[in-house]
């Protein structure tokens, strides 16, 4: 088998980046009334189903790049990608 030298296994600091990078993107993209609701109901497990499934699909699973971040536990990447929001939309305000 060809060994794939563009192949990466994220690391503890990529991952870092890559959340942060995730979230802010994420807020900068959320409304006011959005950002408020985050800051009104701030546990991320009720965002499981819903944008944190958006989040898996769009960042995690759909990410095409040599990162393979799709290797990582995405529920658990997601949930922290929401915590981080949630941090986020709270300094805000």
């Amino acid at each position: 088998m060809k060994e794939d030298k563009n192949f990466h296994i994220p690391t503890e600091d990529d991952e870092k980046a890559f959340i942060e990078d995730v979230a802010r993107k994420c807020v900068a993209s959320l409304s006011e009334k959005d950002k408020q609701a985050f800051r009104d109901d701030p546990d991320p497990i009720n965002y499981h189903f819903g944008y944190g499934m958006y989040i898996r699909n769009k960042y995690i699973h759909g990410k095409k790049s040599p990162d393979n971040f799709s290797l990582l536990d995405a529920d658990g990447v997601s949930q922290r990608i929401l915590e981080r929001i949630i941090e986020i939309v709270n300094e805000e305000s």
